[in-house]
This record gives C-alpha cells, structure tokens and sequence, in this order.
C-alpha cells in the first residue's frame, strides 16, 4: 500500500477539529507519530503479520496494557492477533463484544468494573478491567472487524483525543486489511492457477509420451508388415524352383534304382558302374536332403511373416497364457507321442485384463513354450530316464505392469549367446532345425509393439527363464 492515501488521510484529519483535540490533549500523540503508526502498518500486506502489526501499534500508540484484533470471515468473528497469549486468563467481555457487533458503534469506559453496564460481565467482574475500548471497523457500512484495547492499570486511559487518534487508525487498518486481504486471495488464485497449469502440463506430457509410444508402435507395425510382405513373397518366389529341385532329386533317385535294376540284367562289367551309380544315389539323397530343408526355412518365414492383428484391446493375460501353453504342449505331443513333461502354472488370479493386440502376444508366448519344450526333450534324450522335463508359466500384477515368466530345467543358455538371442537369424538349434526368426520376432512384438520387455535369466546346464513385462496403458 502506497503512502500517499495514508497522507492524505493524515492530513485531511489534522485540518479538522477531532485531529487538532489529538494533538491539544496529547502532545506525543502527534501528527508524526500518526503517519509513522500509518505507515507501520500499511506496510504489512500479509493478514496474519498485518493482525500482528495492528494490535502491537495500536497499543504502543493509545497507551493500552492488552490489545486484540477480531476479523470476520463468513460472517463469523475470531481472534486473528491477541497479545494476551501469555495470559493466564486470556479472553474479551463477551457483552461489550456482542453490543459493538449489534450497533456497530464504539464502547468507551473510563473504569469498566466499577461504572457503566457492563459491570456483571464475568470477564470484566473477575479482572477487575479498568479503562477499556472497543470500535468496529467499517469498510462501506459491512463490519470487518473488532479493534479491542485495555487498560487494568490506570483509569480513563483512552481519552478523547486518543480515540480520536485510534479512529484515524482505524480508517488505515480497514485499508490495510481490505488490501492483504486482496493479496492473499490474488496469491490464492495464482496459486491455484499454477497447480492448475501444472496439472495441465503433466497431463500433456503423458499425452505426448503416449502419443510417441502410439506412434512407435505404429512405425514398428508398419515395418513388420512390409517386412513380412517382402519376406513372404521372396519365400513363395524361392518355392517355385525349390520345388522343382526336390521333385527332380527325387525323380533321379528313382531313375538310378531302375537303372541299377536294368544293368544288372545286361552282361556288363558291374564293378566298373557300380560305384558312379553310389555316387549319384548319395548326391541325389544330399540334394533332396538340403532341399528339403530349405523347405523348412521357407516354411518358418511365411508362417512369421503372416500379417499380424493390428487392433487391440482388452486381453486377459492368464487365459492367453494358458491357450499358448496347451497348443504348444499339444503340438509337440502330436510329434512325439512318448514325450512325457511336467507343466506348472501359477497365474495371477487378481491379473486384470489389460490393452493389446492378444493375437500378437499369442504367437510370442507359443514360441517360447515351443523352445521350452523343444530344449527339455533335447535334453531328456541326453540325459535319459534319470531327468524330467519341466516347464513353468507364471503370471505377476506389478505396480503399473504385468509380468509373465517361463521357465524351464533344459540345457540353458550360455552367457555369449544370450547377448545374440535376439538378433534376427541367430539360433541355438542345429542346422535345419531352427530359421532363428522366432526370438526376434518376440522381441519386436514385446518391445516395439507393446512398449514392454522382455529379457531371460539363465544358468548354463540348469534353466532358462524369460522374463516378459507389459506397461498397462
């Protein structure tokens, strides 16, 4: 608050008739020390520090022994400043209190307890208060609030001309109290404006984030499926002469039998085309051999590059964990009949459905069971009736995240091809067995697709365990 309203106040009142009665009667109450108690308090902008500051000048100015400050707030009054803190019986006259709220009008008292009517008043009664004074502070006819002030020393404390000096101050506490009130309510709304923008900004950003997540994911889809395009047609133009290659290794195979058969009814020297004939039927079985195993590569690269489901949407973890389990064992069951392998689940029965594309996430949890179980027999068939195969799927709510675990007691991996698990064309498998598309497909799908992970824990000779995580957006 600027000084110059509280000069102006000043001096308007110096020229009148109440100011001058101020100065008469009291010389130390003079116009300076007037705009010095002024300015003193309109200087504090903060409520709580004004109340303070009000209570402490009005006493030092009026001669008053106790001083306290009432400000309303939804039309109910309380204590904002009290110096009585200390006071063993701190409290007010409540009947002076209630008639200067009712009449709004001053209630001056050269000896409280022994004149006047507030005599029976218990706080009056029991303090034996002497000289009191009690105004209303107006702002527009509404009550702002209460200045009180005592005196249990000396009688006829506040005189005239320091009441007139109190109301003079008065007009300042109302200006100054009106003001920080202004301030505190401006603080509040820039407060509550700033929350509000940063509130605002979080939830842009996690827009955004969610916004690149989307947008990767999309890229990643659209790169999965030119490269599937392009991958399944460069398969079915491969096929073609493939075809061709082991159609006519195997016409020549049978061409030699019937050509073996046929000079062994002619009179020749047998010795001498015996061992060419061998030649050509173990090339030609090399031919159909490796043919067919380029089959089986070409085979594994449609069967990755089938278009995947782009929509997604709510997928219950546990029942597509448990459909990949069955297929796969099923699979493998209706290969190898003897394959006996003990099957663990443990799944989250407080799992809730989360947002993917489930047909993705299908094919990720059968490749590895597919492994899994494809290791654990390898491995029965090397170690024999005194090992049994045993796979684990387990499923875990985390703290804004699923977990899937699958776990196995095969031959593990070692710690120089886990590095490499996961890039395009590298397996662990023997030739003709594995294309090496399968892990890195998984952890396109994982990563790229769903914004998760997916990672494996491994001790050589032990078990493998891959560890899958999936945000919930």
């Amino acid at each position: 608050m600027s000084a110059a309203p509280i000069d102006q106040i000043a001096v308007h009142c110096a020229a009148s008739r109440a100011m001058q009665t101020v100065v008469d009667l009291d010389g130390a109450l003079d116009l300076a020390a007037v705009l010095a108690a002024s300015r003193a308090i309109a200087a504090e902008i903060v409520l709580e520090s004004l109340a303070k500051k009000v209570v402490s000048v009005v006493i030092e100015s009026a001669g008053a022994e106790r001083g306290c400050l009432l400000l309303s707030r939804d039309g109910v009054l309380g204590v904002a400043a009290d110096t009585s803190s200390a006071d063993p019986r701190p409290g007010m006259p409540g009947s002076v209190i209630q008639l200067v709220t009712q009449r709004v009008e001053d209630v001056v008292l050269g000896d409280a307890a022994q004149e006047g009517p507030f005599t029976r008043d218990p706080y009056i009664r029991e303090r034996r208060t002497r000289s009191l004074f009690c105004t209303p502070l107006l702002e527009q006819g509404r009550l702002l609030g209460i200045l009180y002030l005592e005196n249990d020393l000396v009688a006829g404390a506040f005189t005239p001309g320091r009441v007139e000096m109190l109301h003079v101050l008065s007009a300042q506490i109302v200006v100054s109290i009106e003001s920080a009130r202004i301030h505190a309510e401006l603080e509040d709304r820039v407060r509550a404006r700033t929350q509000e923008l940063s509130a605002k900004s979080e939830e842009l950003s996690e827009a955004l984030r969610r916004l690149g997540e989307a947008q990767q994911q999309l890229v990643q889809r659209e790169k999965l499926a030119s490269l599937g395009a392009l991958t399944a047609g460069i398969a079915h133009e491969l096929r073609n002469p493939l075809n061709f290659i082991n159609n006519f290794a195997s016409l020549t195979g049978e061409l030699v039998t019937e050509l073996t058969v046929e000079l062994g009814n002619v009179a020749v020297d047998q010795s001498a085309i015996a061992e060419p004939l061998a030649d050509i039927r173990d090339n030609v079985a090399k031919i159909n051999e490796h043919g067919k195993r380029a089959d089986r590569i070409i085979n594994g690269m449609l069967m990755h590059s089938r278009a995947r489901a782009s929509a997604g949407g709510p997928t219950d973890i546990n029942k597509l964990v448990a459909e990949s389990l069955s297929l796969a064992f099923h699979s493998v069951r209706a290969r190898h009949p003897s394959f006996r392998v003990a099957v663990e689940t443990d799944y989250d029965p407080a799992l809730a459905p989360i947002d993917a594309v489930g047909a993705d996430l299908q094919r990720v949890f059968i490749n590895l069971f597919d492994n899994a179980l494809y290791v654990t027999m390898h491995k029965q068939r090397a170690a024999g009736s005194t090992y049994l195969p045993a796979v684990r799927a387990t499923t875990r709510e985390l703290e804004g995240e699923v977990e899937i675990r699958v776990r196995d007691n095969g031959s593990g991996v070692s710690e120089e091809n886990v590095a490499k698990l996961f890039t395009p064309f590298f397996t662990t498998k023997p030739p003709g067995e594995g294309v090496g598309l399968g892990l890195s497909i998984c952890h396109d799908i994982i990563a790229r697709g769903h914004g998760g992970a997916i990672s494996i824990d491994s001790v050589p000779g032990e078990y493998a365990e891959f560890v899958i995580t999936l945000p919930r957006r």
